[in-house]
């Protein structure tokens, strides 16, 4: 299985249109089926860029979006849905036409989730 990394923006309230702003499957390697690793993701508003790692020793990969993207727009409840900024795990299978048909699923456990105070919705 491949580790891959994709920023996407969304053109449409379901996000069913849209526009890969990066996509990257090589640099965070492959995973064996029921091997366990670590994925993490940064924000670093300061250098405008996502960071995303895989393992350890960490491999790293970036994505600067300067000029992409802004930060204009806090992250809050009351904007459409294609606004949100969210992250999404997807184990995504090969959709074969003749069989043995491939099929899959992934267990993901989330931890240590870290927003700064502006990101804090309050209802």
């Amino acid at each position: 299985m491949r580790v891959a990394v994709v920023v996407f923006l969304c053109g449409d309230p379901d996000c069913d249109t849209g526009t890969d702003l990066f996509f990257d499957d090589t640099t965070l390697g492959t995973i064996a089926p029921g091997q366990s690793t670590l994925l993490a993701l940064a924000w670093d508003p300061d250098n405008d860029r996502f960071i995303f790692a895989r393992g350890f020793p960490l491999q790293l990969v970036a994505y600067n979006y300067t000029g992409v993207l802004t930060d204009v727009d806090p992250p809050t409840s009351d904007l459409p849905s294609f606004v949100h900024k969210r992250v999404e795990v997807r184990a995504i299978v090969e959709n074969c036409v003749t069989g043995p048909r491939a099929s899959g699923f992934m267990e993901v456990f989330v931890d240590d989730l870290f927003v700064n105070q502006s990101a804090i919705i309050r209802e």
